[in-house]
């Protein structure tokens, strides 16, 4: 039997926009109907070639990055690029790894508040707070850039085009506990009591005996 071999080589755009997070991709061949001849691939290859932007660089949308996300000229001020910029004041699309990783669905548009966080790298250590905020449409800002003023110097050694800006909201909903965390303990649940501010005298006293009995009558639950 003949054993034919071709070469053959071709190229195929995906755009950011028909890609997810996961997605696999596979070459197929396939032989026309009523072919009475066996096909099969010999070492298939796919190669990405001119990505762009290019592995771990921000979006170089027009330009409008030459420098990243965040420029900073003055340490404690941050300068956002024209991208991010003209951002300002959209919601950004819901990013599957921010779902995956635990953080709340965005639902506020990007118009960072005076007490807003943010941190770079996922390091506790580079967390900051933001002081100030001049808007791009404020009259005296001439640049039309956004800028953020935050509470202290930021450390050379910060990745500002990796960062996550959030807000703690008090809604009541929610609790923030100010404890010590092990990064490499993510899974230890924490334990403790919450009372209200001014707990009365037999509440502070008998808080253990208080608890015990709400277990033994049903009434909670570890």
């Amino acid at each position: 039997m003949p054993i034919f071999q071709v070469s053959y080589n071709f190229n195929y755009t995906l755009q950011r926009s028909d890609m997810q997070v996961d997605d696999e991709y596979f070459l197929v061949l396939k032989k026309g109907a009523g072919s009475s001849f066996t096909v099969r691939l010999k070492t298939p290859q796919i190669s990405v070639t001119s990505q762009n932007p290019s592995p771990g660089a921000p979006p170089y949308i027009n330009d409008q990055n030459p420098n990243g996300y965040w420029e900073t000229g003055s340490l404690r001020y941050l300068t956002a690029s024209l991208y991010l910029t003209e951002n300002y004041g959209k919601i950004q699309n819901p990013v599957t790894e921010s779902l995956s990783f635990g953080f709340s669905p965005i639902e506020n548009s990007f118009i960072p508040q005076v007490g807003d966080k943010i941190r770079f790298q996922y390091d506790q250590s580079q967390v900051y707070t933001i002081y100030e905020v001049i808007q791009p449409n404020d009259p005296n800002n001439t640049e039309g850039r956004l800028y953020l003023k935050i509470d202290r110097d930021i450390s050379s050694a910060a990745n500002t085009n990796n960062y996550v800006l959030y807000r703690i909201l008090n809604d009541g909903k929610y609790i923030t506990c100010n404890v010590i965390k092990n990064p490499s303990e993510s899974n230890i649940e924490f334990t403790g009591v919450i009372i209200p501010r001014y707990a009365s005298e037999n509440l502070q006293n008998n808080i253990e005996n208080i608890i015990l009995s709400l277990k033994q009558n049903n009434i909670i639950e570890n």
